[in-house]
């Protein structure tokens, strides 16, 4: 009796179909609902990086400065690089880790390719509340028309549109538009 348990756990485990969730790849397979990634060399992309670092190592004030803690990093310039290099992957591979495609797109997902800069101003003139991936805008930091940017072509027309797509309070699988510019 014994020995045909552990051979029942053993089929088991080692046979997907009997696993509990077990998912089709016929049928379980991801869509890219948004637009083509650009192509980039990524030997050409190495070899400048290594380019770059090469330089930085052989530069002796640069050295100095980060020797005696006096160096000071950028961090716009920073953001930039990252934005430019592998923003799109890794924004992709958090919400996929917090399951934020499966929750609102079912089997879906994209690759962000603008980066928006959204800020909600408040009472004060100065004031803001800045939109990051995943903090929390209450409404009345929101009831105000959020201030917009992003860098894109000039000719370009773009759609902007902010929407709560698993909020509806009545309908299942609808959705509440708040703003369409």
């Amino acid at each position: 009796m014994l020995a045909l348990s552990q051979y029942v756990c053993r089929d088991l485990w080692g046979n997907p179909e009997t696993e509990q969730n077990y998912q089709d790849p016929t049928l379980a397979f991801k869509v890219n609902i948004g637009f083509a990634q650009p192509k980039t060399s990524r030997s050409q992309k190495l070899t400048e990086r290594l380019k770059y670092l090469k330089e930085r190592r052989a530069d002796k004030d640069l050295e100095k400065l980060a020797r005696t803690q006096q160096l000071t990093i950028p961090l716009d310039k920073v953001r930039e690089e990252w934005q430019e290099s592998g923003a799109a992957q890794h924004i992709k591979t958090v919400a996929e880790h917090y399951g934020v495609f499966q929750h609102l797109y079912g089997d879906a997902y994209f690759f962000p390719q603008v980066m928006l800069d959204v800020r909600y101003r408040q009472q004060g003139d100065d004031c803001f509340a800045i939109v990051h991936r995943g903090n929390v805008i209450k409404p009345a930091e929101a009831a105000v028309m959020p201030e917009v940017s992003y860098k894109a072509n000039p000719d370009s027309l773009w759609t902007l549109l902010l929407t709560n797509l698993d909020g509806h309070l009545m309908l299942e699988d609808s959705e509440y538009v708040h703003w369409f510019v």
